[in-house]
């Protein structure tokens, strides 16, 4: 008996033994994140706040921001699926990890993590040239808010800049917040995240709220205490129309969001860290609107439908003053008769001065001098279904309805004293075929002209060039040449200049001619290139 014994506890001893060094030794296992910006829709609501009362979170996104390659969490004694939703966490509620990628790996003892190596999707030095172009798209982004608003008015500010700059990817290609600001575009994800990224750079508490079945995701935000639903990517119309804003989904609730009587498509099935229950938001003048709201000299402006005005804003009543009437409704295009119902106006400012239209005309208005300009551009592709001003353009639309999705977007530039038309060019050869700018020596164009002014005028061309950076063009080149005749006034003919070109880089070209101080004195100049 006793020499059983001893053998049950030699074979007891062994197989603790064998436990023993199997438990002691390191596995590594590559896990699989769960990355909105990867166009993944996890199973948890994400918000920025750590899963973790330990340190555990800042040691990995030390490591993740600082490109380590291995980062140690084994004081932690965390199991390895924690430390990948973990992972998850961060890498979600940090839109600047654009650098991050899937397929991290961890090693771990036992049930234990020790290390954590991540798989990074470029090196330090390239990561470093497109953050600077994410700063500045997020500080785009962040342009109009100042800090005597109130957290409301910053909401809106951001919801209203990210809908009128940037559009849906409709080649469903950008999911991360690097690309949308970058190439100007992307998708729920994209937008969900620099909403998210602008929000925590002015301090304000904001998560997400996710739909798999939907296929979908938007954010949700902190107002005095409340959280708010509120989806971006909806409030984008698709196709993009330049300046138009919807603020359908601005600040809902539960109930609102989810309810079939809001709007055609509900919103179902999420994923949310909060529960949005207050309903301060509903039916305001905010939500019935389409255009931006807009900030000059501490006065809040925006485009009333019920009153079809440019009217100033007041955010404690939700009331709006009429300031100029919009003249007309929008006609069906060629009539005088039938209309659409709505206000397609958009509303832009530029310096002091705020721009809107009507179906016809584009109206600058200055509040210091109640001074309104009007400038008629040529309509023979549709009427003006909104504008945006767009660094020193303003851009308008010009659509046959509201329903098409064929637009035609123009340029001018009334922001300095001189009037100006601006129009982006398709260079062609002898035979219609599309050129590349590099491989353009001379440019030649002729411009139909009417000068529609009480005064005779000496029209100046140019020739700008432009590149994308951050989202947003940027002038860097213009050639100024001006046309050696004038125009006297009434008078129409053909004008034309040559402009040599030395094939700098470019991503995009534009005529431009500009007048000699008149606004309107070219008020019909119909553009070709020879």
């Amino acid at each position: 008996m006793k020499k059983l014994l001893s053998v049950l506890f030699l074979l007891a001893s062994s197989i603790a033994l064998t436990f023993s060094a199997f438990a002691s030794e390191t596995t590594t296992y590559s896990g699989s994140l769960s990355l909105f910006q990867e166009g993944k829709f996890p199973a948890a609501s994400y918000s920025d706040a750590s899963l973790y009362a330990d340190s555990c979170e800042e040691v990995i996104t030390e490591g993740l921001a600082s490109f380590a390659k291995s980062i140690d969490v084994s004081e932690f004694s965390l199991p390895p699926t924690d430390v990948l939703d973990l992972c998850s966490n961060i890498i979600n509620t940090h839109p600047e990890f654009f650098h991050v990628g899937n397929g991290m790996r961890v090693s771990y003892s036992g049930n234990s993590t020790l290390s954590v190596v991540p798989n990074y999707k470029m090196t330090a030095d390239e990561y470093a040239v497109k953050k600077k172009i994410y700063d500045k798209g997020l500080a785009h982004v962040l342009s109009d808010v100042k800090d005597s608003m109130t957290d409301l008015q910053k909401i809106l500010s951001v919801h209203d800049r990210i809908v009128s700059d940037y559009e849906y990817d409709t080649s469903l290609t950008n999911y991360d917040a690097y690309s949308f600001l970058a190439e100007g575009k992307g998708v729920c994800q994209s937008y969900s995240l620099v909403f998210l990224a602008a929000m925590k750079e002015i301090g304000i508490e904001c998560a997400y709220a996710s739909s798999e079945s939907m296929n979908h995701m938007w954010n949700i935000v902190c107002v005095g205490g409340e959280w708010y639903h509120l989806d971006v990517t909806w409030d984008d119309p698709v196709y993009d129309i330049p300046g138009r804003v919807k603020h359908t989904f601005f600040l809902l609730d539960d109930e609102t969001i989810g309810s079939a009587g809001y709007y055609a498509d509900i919103h179902e099935n999420w994923v949310c860290s909060y529960s949005c229950t207050d309903k301060a938001y509903i039916n305001t003048k905010i939500t019935s609107s389409n255009a931006p709201f807009v900030f000059l000299d501490n006065v809040w402006y925006c485009i009333d439908q019920a009153s079809l005005s440019l009217c100033t804003y007041d955010f404690e009543s939700d009331a709006v003053t009429p300031v100029v009437k919009i003249p007309g409704r929008w006609f069906a295009f060629g009539s005088t008769t039938s209309y659409y119902p709505g206000v397609f106006s958009g509303l832009a400012k530029s310096g002091e001065t705020l721009y809107f239209n009507s179906y016809n005309k584009l109206y600058k208005y200055t509040p210091s001098s109640k001074l309104t300009e009007t400038l008629t551009p040529v309509l023979s592709e549709g009427y003006i279904y909104s504008l945006r001003a767009d660094g020193m353009y303003l851009e308008y639309v010009l659509k046959k309805s509201p329903s098409v999705t064929a637009a035609k977007v123009c340029c001018i530039c009334p922001f300095k004293p001189n009037g100006v038309f601006a129009q982006e060019l398709c260079i062609t050869d002898a035979d219609g075929n599309a050129v590349s700018l590099s491989d353009i020596t001379t440019v030649k164009v002729s411009a139909d002209a009417l000068n529609s002014s009480g005064n005779a005028v000496s029209p100046i061309f140019a020739l700008a060039l432009y590149s994308s950076d951050g989202g947003t063009k940027k002038l860097t080149d213009i050639r100024v040449l001006p046309y050696s005749g004038t125009l006297a006034s009434g008078e129409r003919k053909e004008i034309g200049v040559s402009f040599t070109f030395d094939g700098q880089s470019a991503d995009s070209i534009e005529l431009i001619v500009f007048d000699e101080g008149v606004f309107s004195a070219l008020a019909s100049c119909g553009l070709t290139v020879k």
